[in-house]
């Protein structure tokens, strides 16, 4: 019995140290729908900026992300300035 707890000590200590400084902590999910943030980043467009001219639209954002999901979103193209 000896020999296991002191083969587990330093296991021990390391646990206790990575403990303290936080490193065992739980991640909070950054979206409250575990898989939202996959479907943002496929509906949310990229948008364009030229000078005060923005455009945005699925072909650009498959474009820019090399994601052809993109093209599910229903914005085909969106100019505004």
């Amino acid at each position: 019995m000896a020999a296991s707890t002191a083969s587990s000590e330093p296991g021990a200590r390391l646990y206790r140290r990575l403990e303290q400084s936080g490193n065992l902590n739980l991640l909070e999910p950054t979206h409250p729908r575990g898989s939202g943030g996959i479907i943002d980043a496929i509906f949310e467009p990229e948008i364009i900026r030229m000078g005060k001219t923005a455009v945005s639209g699925a072909i650009i954002t498959a474009y820019k992300r090399k994601n052809p999901l993109c093209l599910l979103n229903p914005i085909f193209f969106d100019l505004s300035w």
